[in-house]
């Protein structure tokens, strides 16, 4: 693409516009900045800080930036690197060694480039030890799960896989090496010398200040029990999400998107705070992923609408954040809200939609399926891959068959059967006979079958098989599965971590899933030997196996 040379005025009234028709002035929202050649062309807030007590979103105002806290994490690495105080070869136990000898192989490099095969403490503890938002875990608590875990999901450097774990070791990496408190390093050596005065580190206990936003989740977080959020009559409108966590490095910043600009522009270029050597390992990633992306110290760097691109989103209850760089244009967007169901990243999207023109947008190649009505009708509905635990869905949408994969965006599929999305993914109907269709979905070249949902385990008699406790020694948490009607429900032993009280429904032999508010998708899958049901294992179905924990039944005499 052509160098961008200017932002027309027109432009930057249809991207108010975008704001005004997308959100709700009396409503949690949204805060939009755009820089262009060193710039701020544009800098907005709509919405509320504040339900409680209607305080309006502003440029200041400071939000919780999820995950873009590891290009900080990132930063401070690289700054340490260039000093000579630490280097990516080095292993994590010689800066750690009261880590478990089952990290003995892992080095920084692995961390930074989320290479570790470390297993991810968010999914471990937020959902399957169930920990509440409200009623976190301590950072010492966190550092003894990734501990307890035993052992690594693949061997270190063999490949790419995103891991909170890593970037929260990376801090205490930090904190040993320059004998400071992570945040007060961040605050002294990043955040002051680049004037990201509406920033700051949540690792120690500080009186809200009055330009921090609460965050807004679709769902009564007090009660802290999702199999209440079941109720429809409750979860109507915006909820405060009371995020109380302390645990930092790959969270934990809380910032406006002026500050974001900052970061971005001293990214952008070398600066008398980030010396080129610095700067260059954390936009230049050494290791490129499938998807033409690679990520070094705290950086996602590719190509986004065919433009070079570096930079990172985050997601934390009731936020998001992106922060966009595209160099060769000297653009940068940022975006932050304090609601889930308008992501940061939309608003980075719809940006770009404005900015680019419709040269960008993306067309279909071929004009959608029209099926016959008793043919959709036969294709609808929900198809699990038992091996990834990967879950995709078949909907109608006026007529044409529409794909969403995980949980995500709806895609048409064009042709006849195989059918095709825009993307790479084709799908075939497979006919078996005395068995429902299946789908083969093939994503590059890897095909894989996936079964139809099905209600094989109907009735609170053929569920029993399934109730009991189960136990998990390296979470250190124990859950009872009784039956309810037509499903499961699972509760924790510990009634300070109800975060996984959830109802299950069976979909294919031995797997349940749960759609609930929070914590979204989820599900299990039940291992049995010859006589009986012996364990259950969580599964986020993105098919890395890295949270598979087996919780083992316990029974009774044993």
């Amino acid at each position: 693409m052509s160098q961008l040379s200017e932002i027309t005025p027109e432009i930057l009234n249809a991207i108010a516009q975008m704001m005004s028709e997308q959100i709700d002035p009396n409503a949690p929202g949204a805060v939009l900045a755009v820089s262009l050649k060193g710039e701020t062309v544009f800098a907005e807030a709509r919405g509320l800080a504040n339900l409680e007590d209607s305080q309006p979103l502003t440029i200041h105002s400071e939000l919780d930036a999820g995950s873009v806290m590891k290009t900080l994490t990132g930063l401070a690495i690289s700054l340490l690197e260039d000093e000579g105080d630490l280097s990516p070869e080095m292993k994590l136990r010689d800066v750690l060694p009261e880590f478990p000898e089952y990290g003995s192989d892992l080095q920084l490099a692995h961390l930074i480039h989320h290479e570790s095969g470390l297993r991810n403490y968010t999914v471990s503890l937020y959902y399957m030890a169930g920990w509440h938002e409200q009623a976190p875990p301590s950072s010492d608590q966190v550092f003894e799960t990734i501990c307890r875990a035993g052992s690594l999901s693949f061997s270190p450097g063999a490949k790419y896989e995103y891991c909170d774990s890593n970037y929260f070791l990376l801090a205490r990496v930090i904190e040993r090496v320059t004998s400071e408190r992570f945040g007060a390093f961040i605050e002294e050596r990043i955040l002051s010398p680049m004037g990201m005065n509406d920033s700051e580190i949540r690792d120690h206990l500080s009186l809200q200040d009055q330009e921090w936003a609460e965050g807004y989740v679709g769902y009564p977080s007090e009660l802290r029990s999702p199999y209440e959020y079941r109720n429809p009559d409750l979860c109507r409108g915006f909820y405060p999400a009371r995020l109380a966590y302390s645990h930092v490095g790959a969270e934990g910043l809380r910032t406006s998107v002026g500050d974001l600009l900052k970061l971005g522009r001293h990214l952008a270029a070398p600066s008398e705070v980030l010396p080129s050597p610095v700067r260059d390992r954390m936009v230049h990633a050494e290791r490129m992923q499938d998807d033409g992306f690679g990520y070094g110290y705290g950086l996602n760097v590719g190509t986004f609408r065919r433009m070079p691109y570096f930079g990172h989103s985050g997601e934390i209850q009731g936020f998001t954040a992106t922060l966009a760089c595209f160099p060769e244009q000297e653009l940068l967007i940022a975006s932050l809200t304090n609601r889930q169901d308008l992501t940061a990243w939309m608003c980075r999207n719809l940006v770009l939609d404005e900015i680019l023109g419709s040269s960008q947008a993306q067309q279909q190649t071929e004009e959608p399926s029209v099926l016959k009505a008793t043919d959709l009708e036969e294709l609808l509905g929900f198809y699990l891959n038992p091996i990834s635990a990967c879950f995709l869905e078949i909907m109608n949408q006026g007529g044409k068959p529409g794909i969403s994969m995980n949980g995500g965006s709806v895609q048409l599929l064009s042709g006849s059967g195989p059918w095709q999305t825009t993307g790479e993914t084709k799908i075939a109907r497979r006919n078996r006979e005395g068995c429902p269709p299946s789908l083969i979905v093939q994503v590059g070249y890897v095909g894989s079958e996936y079964i139809p949902f099905s209600v094989h385990a109907n009735g609170s008699d053929a569920l029993a098989e399934y109730a009991g406790t189960y136990t998990c020694d390296l979470l250190d948490s124990t859950f009872l599965i009784g039956v309810t009607d037509n499903g499961i429900r699972l509760t924790n032993v510990d009634t300070q971590r109800p975060s996984m009280d959830l109802k299950y429904s069976p979909t294919i032999r031995d797997f349940f899933w749960s759609q609930d508010p929070h914590p979204g998708i989820s599900q299990l899958q039940f291992l049995r030997d010859v006589d009986h049901i012996f364990a259950f294992v969580y599964r986020d179905y993105d098919s890395d196996h890295r949270e598979d924990f087996a919780f083992i039944r316990q029974f009774v005499g044993k």
